[in-house]
């Protein structure tokens, strides 16, 4: 799919009228959109020049209802607090972009107003729990779209649509305003179609100048990949396996080094993920899904019925070994700069599809599509997906980059050379 560049202040009654027309229709990435969009006064003329943004609804924006996928609605009177910020900036939000309702899910298909189909392929899943916003970006309706990540709410369907997602440092950007589904694992972030747009958002929020900060002192020293290896990756379909590894050739041509790590315990990550979304996902939800049952859909009050067993003595025992295991991985950045491996395991599954149909030997959708994200909200590490150029239909499956907690700009630094590396390679 050929990309739009980058919008501009000049698009954004554009790119309201575009919005607009996605409501109910086409596919499906907008619920709501305003008359005008919200913006300071003179933005051209701040940080991020009038960009016309779309906001995943789970987040409040002033004037504008949230939802959540549901038939919950209410409009907010004030906006979340990263809203609040973006705009200060310069942003232009121009609607509210759909979302797997109250952020429970993975496949981004299950809402009130419908499945969010998929910018590639309208028959495919756009992934959850944030398709809306990374469908607005791919169809070059918004230059940037802001989501949540709890699981790879935000990676998942930038992998599935062909753009990039970012998924900062656990607790790096306000949450306030945003509506929760577990408060240890959800991060507000990214979707855009390139990481320079990325990296000017967080630049502008953090009041970072590019040239400061860069990822070495030394920019003759090559950077250290880590490459997870086969038994940290294990539930690999054959094409994304392929992909995987064409990605990784092209690095060849580079004077980077690329090293593969000790083996990582993903497995446990996945296991430690289940109990804390547990725990948090059925103390949120389980009182409203069993006396307002009418607001969620069926799949939704079954998905929280099967966590609601976790014990606080086993949710107490998974945040102490998490932290064990955050303090062990941290040791990897001794000798790396950033972790790669996929961001998919699976081939793009079909709206509506709930088994994996794919030789992954992964069974249920849901959860296969997390596979190689969740592990990295759990120890709250940043982590960035960029599209694979070329890489075989239905399987755009993205290169993920976990980068050391705290160095989101240095991973933003990463991303962009790594970005650069593919679109040199598939010239």
């Amino acid at each position: 799919m050929a990309m739009k560049p980058p919008l501009t202040h000049h698009d954004v009654t554009a790119a309201l009228q575009r919005a607009q027309a996605e409501i109910g229709s086409g596919h499906n990435s907008f619920v709501y959109v305003p008359e005008e969009s919200l913006v300071a006064e003179e933005a051209s003329k701040l940080a991020l020049g009038g960009l016309p943004i779309a906001v995943k609804d789970v987040i409040d924006c002033a004037g504008m209802p949230t939802a959540a996928g549901s038939t919950l609605s209410a409009v907010q009177p004030r906006s979340a607090r990263l809203v609040d910020q973006l705009v200060s900036k310069g942003a232009a939000v121009v609607g509210k972009t759909q979302a797997h309702q109250f952020s429970f899910g993975t496949t981004g298909d299950v809402s009130c107003t419908g499945p969010v189909k998929n910018a590639l392929d309208p028959t495919l899943m756009a992934g959850g729990s944030s398709g809306g916003s990374a469908v607005a970006v791919a169809l070059g309706i918004v230059g940037a779209a802001v989501g949540t990540d709890t699981a790879g709410s935000l990676r998942i369907p930038a992998a599935l649509n062909g753009v990039v997602g970012f998924k900062p440092t656990y607790d790096a950007l306000s949450s306030d305003g945003i509506f929760p589904l577990s408060p240890s694992l959800d991060t507000p972030g990214f979707v855009t179609q390139d990481v320079r747009t990325i990296s000017r958002i967080w630049e502008a929020l953090h009041n970072i100048h590019a040239a400061d900060v860069s990822w070495s002192a030394d920019k003759t020293k090559p950077l250290r990949f880590g490459v997870l290896p086969e038994a940290s990756l294990t539930g690999m379909a054959s094409r994304v396996a392929r992909g995987f590894a064409t990605a990784l050739d092209w690095f060849n041509e580079t004077p980077h080094e690329l090293n593969q790590t000790p083996h990582i315990d993903l497995d446990a990550l996945r296991r430690h993920y289940l109990f804390i979304v547990g725990w948090e996902g059925s103390n949120i939800h389980g009182g409203f899904a069993r006396t307002a049952p009418e607001l969620y859909d069926e799949e939704i009050r079954e998905r929280i019925a099967s966590i609601s067993g976790v014990s606080f003595q086993e949710y107490f025992e998974t945040l102490k070994a998490v932290q064990n295991e955050r303090a062990e991985l941290m040791q990897l950045f001794n000798n790396v700069d950033v972790l790669v491996s996929p961001t998919l395991a699976i081939e793009t599954p079909k709206i509506g599809q709930r088994t994996v149909r794919d030789d992954s030997g992964l069974d249920q959708v849901w959860g296969a599509l997390a596979h190689f994200t969740s592990p990295w909200n759990v120890v709250g590490f940043p982590a960035i997906s960029l599209p694979i150029p070329g890489a075989e239909h239905p399987a755009p499956i993205g290169l993920q980059l976990i980068g050391r907690p705290g160095s989101d700009h240095q991973l933003l630094s990463i991303a962009h050379e790594v970005e650069t590396v593919f679109v040199e390679s598939s010239a």
